[in-house]
Formats: C-alpha cells, sequence, structure tokens
C-alpha cells in the first residue's frame, strides 16, 4: 500500500492497510494533504476503496466516513462521498455532487454537476440525477430515469422507465412514476399518487393522494388530480380544472377553465368540459357531448351525443342522448 517520497508529495491520498470489517477487498485512504473545496486536512482518514481507480487522485473529490467505492465505480472532480454510502458496479460520481447517508448508487447510474443525494434511497440503472436535483429519503430511482435542474425527489418514491423530472418539478410521498412521463415547470406528484404512460405534467399541476394518471394524458396550468380519481387516455387537462374523489376520465377528453369533476362521475368519449362545468356524483358525460358556462350534470344523470349544455342543471336519471 506504500508509496515512493516522489510519489507521496503528489498524490491527494492514499490507500492504507485498514481493511473494512465486512469486505476485507476494500481498504481505508487517508489524505496526504490538505484538499480545498471540501476541506480535508492531511492525515484525515476517509473512507473505503477496492483501489486507486475508485477515487481520483485530481480534483478536490473525497470519500469520508465509512463511504466505500468498490468494482468499477469512480468518484471524481470536486464530489464528496459521506456517511455509510456505497457506489458500485460502474456507477460515477463527479461534478460537484454530494451523497450522503445510506444511499446506495450502483449499476450505470450517475450523480453530476451540483446534485445532493441523501438519506437511504437506490439509484440504479442508467439513471442519471444532475444540475442542482435534491434527492431526499428512502426513493428508489432507476432505468433510464433523469432528474435534473432543480427538480426534488423525497419520501419514498420510486421512478422508473424513462422518467424525466426536471425545472422545479418534484415527485415527492410513496408516489409511483414510470414510463415516458415528463414532470416539469413546478408540476408535483405526491402522496401515493400514480403516474404511468407518456404522461406530461407542466405548469403547477399536481396529481396528488391516491390518483392514478396513465396513457397520454396532458395535464397543464394549476389543474389537479386527486382523491382517487384516475384518468386514462389522450385526456387534455388544463386551467384551473379539478378532477377529484373517485372521477373516471378516459379516452379523448378536454377539461379546461374551472371546470370540476367529482363524486363517481364518468367522462369519456370526446367530451368537453369547460368554464365553469360541474359532473360530480354517478353523471356521466360522453360522446361529444360538451358542458359549459356553468353547467351541472349531477345524479345519475347522462348526457351523450352532441348535446350541449351551457348553463342548465340536469339531475336524477336524466337522459340526454
Amino acid at each position: 500500500m506504500g508509496y515512493s517520497e516522489g510519489m507521496t508529495s503528489q498524490l491527494k491520498y492514499e490507500v492504507t492497510g485498514v481493511q473494512h470489517p465486512d469486505f476485507p477487498e476494500l481498504h481505508r485512504i487517508r489524505a496526504l494533504r490538505y484538499i480545498e473545496s471540501n476541506g480535508i486536512a492531511a492525515d484525515t482518514l476517509g473512507g473505503f476503496v477496492e483501489s486507486e481507480a475508485n477515487l481520483s487522485q485530481e480534483g478536490t473529490c473525497w470519500i469520508g466516513g465509512d463511504a466505500i467505492s468498490r468494482d468499477n465505480s469512480r468518484v471524481l472532480d470536486g464530489a464528496l462521498l459521506k456517511g455509510y454510502v456505497t457506489l458500485s458496479g460502474n456507477a460515477v460520481v463527479q461534478g460537484r455532487a454530494v451523497v450522503d447517508g445510506w444511499v446506495v448508487v450502483k449499476g450505470n447510474a450517475v450523480i453530476d454537476e451540483g446534485a445532493q443525494i441523501r438519506g437511504d434511497g437506490v439509484i440504479t440503472g442508467n439513471a442519471k440525477v444532475s444540475g442542482a436535483a435534491r434527492v431526499e429519503g428512502t426513493n428508489y430511482i432507476g432505468d433510464d430515469v433523469r432528474v435534473f435542474g432543480n427538480a426534488r425527489i423525497r419520501g419514498t418514491a420510486v421512478l422508473a422507465g424513462r422518467t424525466c423530472v426536471y425545472e422545479e418539478g418534484m415527485v415527492i410521498g410513496g408516489s409511483y412514476v414510470s414510463g415516458n412521463v415528463k414532470v416539469g415547470g413546478s408540476a408535483i406528484v405526491l402522496n401515493h399518487a400514480v403516474v404511468s404512460g407518456d404522461v406530461e405534467l407542466s405548469g403547477s399541476a399536481r396529481v396528488e393522494s391516491n390518483a392514478v394518471v396513465m396513457g397520454k394524458v396532458k395535464i397543464s396550468g394549476s389543474a389537479r388530480v386527486q382523491g382517487d380519481a384516475r384518468v386514462n387516455g389522450d385526456v387534455k387537462i388544463s386551467d384551473d380544472v379539478i378532477v377529484g374523489e373517485k372521477s373516471l376520465v378516459t379516452d379523448n377528453v378536454t377539461l379546461r377553465g374551472f371546470a370540476h369533476l367529482g363524486g363517481s362521475s364518468w367522462v369519456f368519449g370526446d367530451a368537453i368540459i369547460e368554464e365553469y362545468a360541474i359532473v360530480i356524483d354517478s353523471a356521466w358525460v360522453g360522446e361529444n357531448a360538451k358542458l359549459t358556462g356553468d353547467a351541472v350534470a349531477k345524479g345519475c344523470s347522462r348526457v351523450m351525443g352532441t348535446h350541449v349544455l351551457e348553463s342548465e342543471t340536469i339531475d336524477g336519471d336524466t337522459r340526454l342522448v
């Protein structure tokens, strides 16, 4: 493990003979000089490596605490591993990234730029977390997921597929996001919501509680899908729409303005609900029907065909077909 005096003067750290208590192939490192940026004093004992290839001798990168870098994993530039972090496989932590806690980074995952990862989550596959992104908690990020910009991932979220969370987007709580989902703007997926497929969330849109959104849905503006609502298909939801309770939205529906859906209502086909229209209880609106203005469909009413309700209220077992 030793180095000649000339070599040592050029090195940032050395690999000591101190073995990891559980993995004897890993050895603790020791700083040979002051490492600026990360503020590591000479003679400071760091974490563990399998070989010098795991931690670059260049830059200000460091492995501290009882953190581990093993296999073909690398810590580069000014990156910092702390706590009990495990870096393995072909994973790379570089730039100014910080990984702390009990986080596991493995596979071909990359943590880059100014990203900060904390907690006891797992980042694996070909996932990449970069920019000023923050990941905290017991999250799982895998496959080809990208988290960048000022995105925030917190709690026990699961991100899979080719999901992208960017700009000020957030996925928090026990939410599950997979497929080709895009969460941008200041949109949020939270509190056990499920979002999958080719869904796009932008603006300050929210999918929350136990809501499920699937298909090619686009949610923008300040729209919300919440409660036990289900949205599936090529649906477009914008502005200040609220889809809540146990409502169901399918097919090619358009929801805009201040429309509100609740109860166990169902909106389907090419229906349009807009302005201040309301669909609640067990009402159905489908086919090419349209509710606009202050129209209300409630009870067990049905609005079908090409009917247009502008300001009327229908209730009970009323049928417009």
